[in-house]
């Protein structure tokens, strides 16, 4: 095999643009080869890429306008950015280790590109593309990158359908998916942090299923339903996460099952799923579900495994009954209904601290908190400024407000006595 240097190539390029495709025997360039910007139009399977640099990188065609096919063996990573490659070669394109960080090929902003496919050893970027379509059986990635990442598809708008099989972490973030394959899109791990896929920004995406090993993001996406049976996420990510639908504007229903927490903030919800929205376990920090921001959301309701935010949300009602929280996080927190303008009444049966700061809150009913936080408190009304003590019915008991109560709110509560606020295991004498 004659051996020449990226030098000798850039030389024969300036020459002849279509020198690769004259070559009728192979040879071995020994150097780093930067190509970038060069009028090169041709690539051959007859030039080995041997020469890599501290990267691990042997070559990189940035740029290179004229350079329509991609094809040729490399002894590692290899970029095409915002070249004007129409086609990948699956049978000529040769990669045969990754770089040093795990990445075999890039192919950011190649516009005239429409299929991925092609055998790689390492993560490949499409971010940008014009792919239109992800070729199941022709697109081969076989193992993710350092940090578990398999592909991204980021901003691929004409992008539609979202399949293929990856070994770790898949980012489709802002581009134009409308529908997942549940059958086709198949990903095998989640990455280093434990996230299987993104899907944040896909604004024609309306339903989210599939199946994940680990968190998936929907935030800001168009999803309008979650498919209970058909979204399985079989773990949450290293923090304890499972999914996030945040700013999800058309998505009306909080329903599906997951093995850690959810986050629907700034999202649409109408309605939490009583029967249909599991959550399995709380996250890591103890937090189960956040609705914060959930401005439609007007009931307070469902069964949560921890800590549940409904900070600036829509809520006009605590269910008593229908909203179970079985244990405080890790702060000693049970829920925080900050600034719920709409929330009149103080009610319900809480693990743990409860904060209504800046609600709208009027009167306090059957409030039952059974811990307080890790600085001794049980509930918080600073700013109810519509907190009046002729609205509080039945038989009263008088509670020191420096004891259960925010520090700030004790001036308030030295002229009101609460309705049934009961801390369990301490002894509240009848007046």
């Amino acid at each position: 095999m004659k051996q020449i240097t990226s030098q000798d190539l850039k030389n024969a390029i300036r020459e002849n643009p279509a020198w690769a495709s004259t070559l009728t025997e192979p040879f071995r360039i020994t150097d780093y080869c930067d190509m970038e910007g060069s009028m090169i139009t041709h690539l051959s399977p007859l030039l080995h890429f041997t020469g890599r640099n501290e990267e691990g990188n042997v070559a990189s065609f940035i740029k290179c306008a004229s350079l329509l096919v991609a094809e040729g063996k490399f002894n590692g990573g290899v970029s095409f950015k915002g070249s004007g490659i129409k086609r990948i070669d699956p049978e000529n394109l040769i990669i045969t280790k990754p770089n040093n960080a795990g990445w075999a090929a890039g192919f950011t902003g190649c516009t005239k590109l429409k299929v991925a496919e092609g055998t790689f050893p390492g993560w490949v970027c499409f971010a940008e593309s014009s792919v239109e379509q992800i070729d199941v059986e022709k697109l081969i990635i076989i193992q993710p990158d350092s940090e578990g990442n398999a592909a991204s598809f980021l901003d691929c708008t004409n992008l539609k359908i979202a399949q293929g099989s990856f070994p770790g972490f898949v980012g489709f973030s802002e581009s134009g998916i409308e529908r997942i394959d549940p059958e086709k899109l198949v990903i095998s791990q989640p990455d280093n942090n434990g996230c299987a896929a993104s899907f944040a920004g896909c604004l024609s995406l309306r339903v989210a299923e599939g199946t994940f090993p680990g968190f998936v993001d929907f935030s800001q996406s168009g999803i309008e339903r979650i498919e209970a049976e058909k979204l399985i996420i079989s773990r949450p990510d290293n923090k304890g996460d499972a999914a996030a639908f945040m700013a999800c504007d058309y998505l009306i229903v909080a329903l599906g099952f997951f093995p850690g927490a959810v986050n629907f903030g700034g999202s649409r919800i109408e309605r939490i799923d009583l029967d249909n929205l599991v959550i399995s376990q709380p996250n890591i920090a103890g937090n189960a579900a956040l609705f914060w921001g959930c401005r439609s959301l007007k009931v307070a309701e469902g069964s949560f495994p921890g800590f549940v935010d409904f900070t600036w949300a829509g809520i006009e009602r605590i269910h008593p009954t229908k909203l179970t929280i079985t244990e405080q996080n890790k702060a000693g927190i049970a829920a925080v209904f900050q600034n719920c303008e709409s929330l009149k009444v103080a009610e319900g049966t809480f693990p743990g601290f409860v904060d209504f700061g800046g609600s709208g809150v009027e009167r306090i009913l059957q409030l039952v908190i059974t811990k307080t936080n890790s600085e001794g408190l049980s509930a918080s009304f600073k700013d109810c400024f519509e907190l009046n003590p002729n609205r509080i019915p039945g038989p009263t008991r008088w509670i020191q407000p420096d004891v259960l109560l925010d520090p700030e709110s004790k001036d308030l509560f030295e002229r009101i006595l609460l309705a049934h606020l009961i801390l369990k295991g301490d002894s509240i004498p009848e007046l």
